[in-house]
Protein backbone atom coordinates (compact mmCIF):
# COMPACT_ATOMS: atom_id res chain seq x y z
CA UNK A 1 0.00 0.00 0.00
CA UNK A 2 0.93 3.63 -0.77
CA UNK A 3 0.86 4.86 3.09
CA UNK A 4 2.89 2.07 4.49
CA UNK A 5 5.60 2.78 2.05
CA UNK A 6 5.61 6.85 2.54
CA UNK A 7 5.93 5.84 6.27
CA UNK A 8 8.86 3.52 5.59
CA UNK A 9 10.18 6.46 3.20
CA UNK A 10 10.07 9.11 6.58
CA UNK A 11 11.11 6.37 9.15
CA UNK A 12 14.19 5.37 7.60
CA UNK A 13 15.50 8.30 6.60
CA UNK A 14 17.97 9.91 8.30
CA UNK A 15 19.32 13.50 8.12
CA UNK A 16 18.42 16.47 10.59
CA UNK A 17 18.68 16.20 13.51
CA UNK A 18 16.23 18.48 16.40
CA UNK A 19 19.19 20.89 16.89
CA UNK A 20 19.68 21.73 13.27
CA UNK A 21 15.80 22.22 13.22
CA UNK A 22 16.27 24.12 16.13
CA UNK A 23 19.72 25.77 14.94
CA UNK A 24 17.30 27.04 11.44
CA UNK A 25 14.31 28.26 13.30
CA UNK A 26 16.74 30.73 15.80
CA UNK A 27 18.50 31.40 12.45
CA UNK A 28 15.18 32.55 10.81
CA UNK A 29 13.89 33.99 14.13
CA UNK A 30 17.31 36.75 14.29
CA UNK A 31 16.82 37.51 10.59
CA UNK A 32 13.37 38.09 10.97
CA UNK A 33 13.77 40.57 13.86
CA UNK A 34 16.46 42.10 12.60
CA UNK A 35 15.01 43.17 8.99
CA UNK A 36 11.65 44.47 11.28
CA UNK A 37 14.22 46.35 13.49
CA UNK A 38 15.70 47.77 9.97
CA UNK A 39 11.71 48.69 9.35
CA UNK A 40 10.91 50.05 11.88
CA UNK A 41 13.60 52.13 12.02
CA UNK A 42 13.19 53.19 8.77
CA UNK A 43 9.62 54.37 9.24
CA UNK A 44 10.52 56.16 11.87
CA UNK A 45 12.94 58.48 10.11
CA UNK A 46 11.05 59.14 7.38
CA UNK A 47 8.23 60.15 9.81
CA UNK A 48 10.67 62.47 11.39
CA UNK A 49 12.01 63.87 8.16
CA UNK A 50 8.65 64.96 6.85
CA UNK A 51 7.52 66.18 10.26
CA UNK A 52 11.17 68.29 10.02
CA UNK A 53 10.46 69.27 6.79
CA UNK A 54 6.95 70.63 7.44
CA UNK A 55 8.07 72.33 10.45
CA UNK A 56 11.19 73.69 8.20
CA UNK A 57 8.36 75.09 5.50
CA UNK A 58 6.34 77.06 8.68
CA UNK A 59 9.47 78.35 9.54
CA UNK A 60 10.08 79.98 6.71
CA UNK A 61 7.22 81.04 5.84
CA UNK A 62 7.21 82.60 9.41
CA UNK A 63 10.63 84.72 8.74
CA UNK A 64 8.42 85.87 5.03
CA UNK A 65 5.52 87.04 6.87
CA UNK A 66 7.20 88.96 9.33
CA UNK A 67 9.42 90.46 6.79
CA UNK A 68 6.29 91.38 4.59
CA UNK A 69 5.03 93.08 8.08
CA UNK A 70 7.87 95.00 7.98
CA UNK A 71 7.85 95.78 4.60
CA UNK A 72 4.68 96.88 4.03
CA UNK A 73 4.46 98.59 7.85
CA UNK A 74 2.20 96.13 9.20
CA UNK A 75 -0.06 96.26 12.50
CA UNK A 76 2.63 95.05 15.44
CA UNK A 77 -0.39 94.37 18.46
CA UNK A 78 1.20 94.56 21.94
CA UNK A 79 1.49 95.56 25.74
CA UNK A 80 4.94 97.36 25.77
CA UNK A 81 5.19 101.10 25.49
CA UNK A 82 3.67 101.54 22.22
CA UNK A 83 0.10 102.33 21.31
CA UNK A 84 -2.15 99.33 20.53
CA UNK A 85 -1.96 98.54 16.99
CA UNK A 86 1.38 100.78 16.12
CA UNK A 87 3.03 100.29 12.83
CA UNK A 88 6.29 98.12 12.87
CA UNK A 89 8.39 100.77 12.25
CA UNK A 90 8.10 101.98 15.78
CA UNK A 91 9.22 98.83 16.93
CA UNK A 92 12.36 100.57 15.76
CA UNK A 93 12.89 103.20 18.51
CA UNK A 94 11.91 100.75 21.42
CA UNK A 95 14.50 98.64 23.38
CA UNK A 96 13.02 94.97 23.34
CA UNK A 97 16.32 93.22 24.89
CA UNK A 98 16.45 89.83 25.23
CA UNK A 99 12.75 89.54 22.94
CA UNK A 100 9.21 89.65 22.15
CA UNK A 101 6.71 87.00 21.86
CA UNK A 102 4.30 87.03 19.07
CA UNK A 103 2.54 85.30 16.65
CA UNK A 104 1.15 85.99 13.04
CA UNK A 105 -1.98 86.64 12.39
CA UNK A 106 -3.72 86.70 9.07
CA UNK A 107 -6.39 89.79 8.86
CA UNK A 108 -8.16 90.06 5.48
CA UNK A 109 -5.52 90.13 2.97
CA UNK A 110 -2.47 91.17 5.44
CA UNK A 111 -0.57 90.43 8.24
CA UNK A 112 0.20 92.17 11.84
CA UNK A 113 1.86 90.73 14.56
CA UNK A 114 -0.03 89.70 17.99
CA UNK A 115 1.90 89.92 21.15
CA UNK A 116 1.37 86.42 23.21
CA UNK A 117 2.63 85.50 26.76
CA UNK A 118 3.84 82.57 26.05
CA UNK A 119 4.47 80.08 23.06
CA UNK A 120 1.40 77.87 24.10
CA UNK A 121 -0.64 80.99 22.48
CA UNK A 122 1.22 80.86 19.02
CA UNK A 123 -0.39 79.99 15.93
CA UNK A 124 -1.85 76.39 15.65
CA UNK A 125 -1.49 74.09 12.38
CA UNK A 126 -2.85 70.72 11.59
CA UNK A 127 -0.47 68.30 12.73
CA UNK A 128 0.03 69.60 16.18
CA UNK A 129 2.53 72.31 14.96
CA UNK A 130 3.04 75.80 17.03
CA UNK A 131 4.56 78.95 15.72
CA UNK A 132 5.88 81.74 17.78
CA UNK A 133 7.71 84.55 16.36
CA UNK A 134 10.26 86.44 18.94
CA UNK A 135 11.63 89.59 17.92
CA UNK A 136 14.44 91.30 19.89
CA UNK A 137 17.15 93.59 19.83
CA UNK A 138 20.16 92.58 17.62
CA UNK A 139 23.29 91.74 20.04
CA UNK A 140 25.50 92.59 17.46
CA UNK A 141 25.64 89.12 15.63
CA UNK A 142 23.11 90.40 12.87
CA UNK A 143 25.46 93.69 12.12
CA UNK A 144 27.19 96.42 13.49
CA UNK A 145 24.10 98.54 14.47
CA UNK A 146 21.28 97.45 16.56
CA UNK A 147 19.50 100.31 16.50
CA UNK A 148 18.53 99.37 13.05
CA UNK A 149 19.00 95.45 13.21
CA UNK A 150 16.34 93.58 14.79
CA UNK A 151 16.79 89.72 15.28
CA UNK A 152 13.87 87.44 14.58
CA UNK A 153 14.05 84.25 15.47
CA UNK A 154 10.52 81.77 14.83
CA UNK A 155 10.02 78.73 16.56
CA UNK A 156 8.01 76.09 15.04
CA UNK A 157 7.27 73.20 17.89
CA UNK A 158 5.38 69.60 17.58
CA UNK A 159 5.18 66.88 19.41
CA UNK A 160 8.52 65.29 19.05
CA UNK A 161 10.48 68.15 18.59
CA UNK A 162 10.99 71.77 17.78
CA UNK A 163 12.79 73.97 14.57
CA UNK A 164 14.48 77.10 15.36
CA UNK A 165 14.84 79.53 12.38
CA UNK A 166 16.91 82.84 13.19
CA UNK A 167 16.67 85.83 10.07
CA UNK A 168 17.72 89.77 11.02
CA UNK A 169 15.73 92.37 9.86
CA UNK A 170 16.85 95.88 8.65
CA UNK A 171 15.45 98.98 8.97
CA UNK A 172 14.25 100.13 5.63
CA UNK A 173 15.17 103.38 5.12
CA UNK A 174 13.04 106.01 2.39
CA UNK A 175 15.29 106.85 -0.10
CA UNK A 176 14.34 110.31 -1.61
Amino acid sequence: MVILSVKKIFINQKGQSLVEAVAAVALVAVVVVVLSTLAIGSVRNAYFAKQQSIASFYGQQGIELTRSVRDQDGIVDWSGTLPPSSKFSALWGQTLGAGVLFKLVQVGVNWQLEQINDESFGESFSGGFKRTVKISDDSGSCGSDPTKIKRVLVRVTWKDNKSELISCLTKIENLK
